[in-house]
């Protein structure tokens, strides 16, 4: 836990998380720096987005809100911030995602305008995640903005907040969400979305990234549109990029480019042929700079976010693979942590405690409903742990990974997305090209066993005289883990025991269609750590 000074404020808590601070409030929800914290010091820093109270009234935008809960969840590209959790607490709803280490677009240009090549890199990246989530789930964002682009110290593009993002079909109906000054002047007229609606708002933040001003200054309504000029660029800017950024701003969606995949290649074909080299280290450069001009100052969390502090009933909309990964690894490390020989004091025996509860019927009841709910997880954590020993016990041949067969190539070939979502029998039976396009990572969660994984224990050999070491693996974002060609599941994969000899590491990131095999040699009793970039082409691997 950090560490609070007297101009820190306290942390409170929030259902599950813990609020330590407000970043940012805006029209329409605002935005605190939280954590998730668990068993044995596991500790997850997040971002929690509350909805602002008087839009949580509206039945439209509940409803909305609700209905996107189950797509958002799953949404998992290298270009997007992943959302872990939607859902609300004493009826305060909520987004919980990842926290991001960066400058936001609107930070960069706060030290003036960018230069070409790095807007065409900042557009690229940012139009791989819209055709993702345009053609994976047919979703508009209707938020593009310089506020919800994140670049990170290594010059990586994220794109912020699907809170308000909809189904194609389901957008228009009168209904206006998005940030004056970026929306398409159909969404400005409450018509109807489709993806060339995001890619207007994309030609906006590009534009005022390399001009250094508005593209839309003052447009509210399309009254102020029509009568705005049309924007132009300076003569400095190269006649090909020119085109394509204002191309985007066309006041015709049918006459914009597009799809966002169309946008990306064009981007990145001209960043080819002006800057070979690529341009990450200047956009990490100018992240940096912009992190150090920010004078931070804690800002003190209200009243009413004190009293909701989850007194009453916590709902959970949709949870994502992710975030059920992050609770699962805090359970192991509590299995894993030695326990004491004295068992700990049972809660009966705080006295002011009870009397608090006497006195206070609701926060009795919720006490009674947390020790019922405590007991049916660990009954069912119990059960869970008896069934995995008896299925291993009853599976002679999961500990052969360790004397595989090395891997072949149809064993090692990442799943395309025709087969993701495919009986593992028939993907085996599959053997389609090599060249075939790299899936979005699994929607399950990713350390779930399936009949192709094998679990972490059966590496090790079951001789208890044989010798063996032990083998961690991490990959940045992250990775598919084979061990002798038998799949182990997905990055992290810690402190797996593993026999004594030469072994085959395959690692693979099907989105960034990248992957590497690493040789290793294990002493009995060493510890190895594998990690890898999957980012890089080929990927870089460090072992220690």
């Amino acid at each position: 836990m950090p560490e609070h000074s007297a101009d820190t404020p306290e942390p409170i808590s929030f259902g599950k998380y813990l609020l330590d601070e407000e970043l940012a409030r805006g029209g329409m929800s605002r935005v605190f720096r939280a954590r998730l914290q668990g068993p044995a010091g596991f500790e997850k820093k997040l971002v929690v987005k509350q909805i602002l109270p008087e839009l949580a009234a509206d039945p439209g935008f509940v409803e909305l809100f609700v209905q996107e809960a189950n797509t958002l969840v799953q949404l998992s590209h290298p270009n997007l911030v992943p959302v872990y959790e939607l859902g609300v607490v004493d009826g305060v709803y909520f987004l919980a995602m990842e926290w991001v280490q960066g400058a936001t677009v609107d930070l960069l240009l706060a030290g003036g305008p960018l230069p070409a090549p790095l807007v065409a890199q900042l557009g690229a990246q940012i139009a791989d995640a819209l055709q993702y989530a345009h053609e994976r789930f047919g979703i508009v964002h209707r938020d593009v903005t310089p506020r919800n682009i994140i670049i990170d110290g290594a010059g990586h593009a994220r794109l912020l907040d699907f809170g308000i993002a909809a189904r194609t079909e389901l957008t228009g109906q009168g209904e206006l969400f998005g940030s004056p000054g970026y929306m398409a002047p159909e969404q400005l007229r409450g018509e109807p979305l489709g993806p060339e609606s995001d890619l207007f708002s994309l030609g906006s933040v590009l534009y005022e990234s390399v001009q250094g001003a508005p593209a839309w200054p003052n447009v509210r309504n399309i009254a102020d549109f029509l009568k705005c000029p049309r924007p132009t660029l300076d003569e400095a800017v190269d006649p090909e990029l020119s085109q394509v950024l204002l191309g985007l701003l066309d006041a015709t969606r049918e006459r914009r480019p597009q799809p966002a995949s169309v946008v990306a290649d064009r981007l990145r074909t001209w960043l080819a042929e002006h800057h070979p080299r690529g341009v990450l280290p200047e956009l990490a450069a100018r992240v940096l700079r912009a992190q150090t001009l920010v004078v931070h100052k804690p800002r003190n969390i209200s009243e009413s976010t004190r009293e909701n502090s989850g007194r009453i009933e916590v709902r959970s909309l949709a949870v994502s693979p992710e975030l059920a990964e992050l609770l699962r690894s805090a359970t192991e490390r509590l299995e894993r942590s030695p326990q004491p020989d004295q068992p700990a004091a049972p809660v009966a025996q705080a006295p002011s405690d009870l009397e608090v509860m006497s006195n206070d019927p609701e926060l009795g009841r919720v006490a009674r409903r947390f020790v019922r709910d405590i007991v049916v997880i660990t009954l069912a954590l119990m059960i869970a742990l008896l069934y995995g020993r008896t299925r291993l016990a009853r599976d002679p041949g999961s500990d052969t990974v360790a004397h595989g067969p090395p891997p072949s190539a149809a064993s090692e070939r990442a799943p395309t997305t025709s087969d993701a979502g495919a009986p593992a029998a028939a993907r085996q039976a599959a053997q389609p090209e090599p060249e075939a396009t790299p899936p979005a990572q699994p929607s399950a969660a990713p350390d779930t066993p399936t009949e192709h994984a094998v679990a972490p224990e059966s590496l090790a050999p079951t001789d208890a005289h044989a010798k063996r070491g032990v083998l961690s693996v991490s990959a940045v974002p992250w990775a598919e883990v084979r061990v002798d060609g038998r799949l182990i599941g997905t990055t992290p994969r810690r402190s797996m025991p593993v026999r004594a000899g030469k072994h085959l590491v395959s690692l693979s990131c099907p989105p960034l269609a990248h992957s590497v095999q690493v040789p290793i040699e294990l002493s009995s009793g060493q510890e190895l750590h594998v990690s890898a970039n999957m980012h890089e082409s080929p990927p870089q691997v460090n072992i220690r």
